[in-house]
């Protein structure tokens, strides 16, 4: 096989020339392999997207399940959710919710509004779609981030901290998932669906309120005190003073930073 550029010979099928180092494959089988070649590099791409997409629903689907089935769903996916990665990612999904429904909530609170008519003898809910331009969107947004962020990582903090002093060390993260998984339902129970109910019978808002209040604390209860090996007395005296910090740092935030 001569070489098309100096002339050198080279041996049948040589796919470089001995003399100058010319390719001497021909340009037409160059195109029909990076033909070959880039269907491979494109069939990679909707390949990551399916991956991706396949991660986000089953994040989605954990925190469906939790809703109803807590500690089976937990119980699942447990060894996973103690990594650094699915702790941060479970966090900032459940603040996020708790936003939304803080943002629904408040657009609820401005959009029906009761006031007593004497005539009726009653309250009257009336529907006042002007007030949405009153809003003010970024704050309450900022509001609602802050205020989940806030609730989860005082939750874990707290814990965190008791069982140091107790000596049955957790993993931080551990806590951390247990804190944001627990506020999921306390955020659809206790916030949404209880303002919902309110607008219809304001005593059955309440119910749901304190039904919520109840289920995201035996669920934290019992997940946070998985594995600690405590008599019951210490455990009851480590959940109370742990809930009850919680609790007054959470109201404090809320009182002065929130509203």
């Amino acid at each position: 096989m001569k070489c098309p550029n100096c002339g050198k010979e080279n041996i049948e099928n040589a796919k470089f020339c001995v003399g100058c180092g010319k390719s001497l494959i021909p340009v037409e089988n160059v195109e029909v392999l990076s033909q070959e070649a880039s269907p491979n590099k494109i069939e990679n791409v909707p390949r990551k997207e399916s991956q991706t997409s396949s991660v986000s629903l089953n994040y989605i689907m954990y925190f469906i399940g939790f809703l109803y089935q807590p500690f089976k769903v937990y119980e699942e996916e447990k060894e996973k959710l103690k990594d650094s990665k699915n702790g941060i990612i479970v966090t900032a999904i459940a603040a996020i919710i708790i936003m939304i429904t803080h943002l629904l909530t408040t657009i609820l609170t401005v959009l029906f509004v009761s006031d007593y008519s004497f005539e009726k003898g009653g309250y009257v809910t009336t529907l006042e779609l002007e007030n949405l331009k009153n809003i003010p969107y970024f704050s309450v947004i900022g509001k609602g981030l802050l205020m989940g962020i806030g609730l989860i990582f005082i939750l874990t903090i707290t814990f965190y901290i008791g069982t140091l002093i107790m000596k049955k060390e957790k993993n931080f993260f551990e806590i951390l998932v247990i804190s944001a998984s627990a506020s999921f339902p306390f955020a659809i129970i206790s916030l949404l669906l209880s303002n919902l109910l309110s607008l219809i019978y304001l005593p059955l808002g309440t119910i749901f309120l304190l039904v919520g209040f109840l289920y995201f604390f035996l669920i934290y209860y019992e997940l946070i005190n998985e594995n600690i090996e405590l008599d019951k007395n210490k455990k009851l005296y480590l959940n109370t003073l742990c809930f009850l910090i919680a609790f007054v740092i959470c109201y404090y935030a809320y009182t002065k930073i929130i509203l």
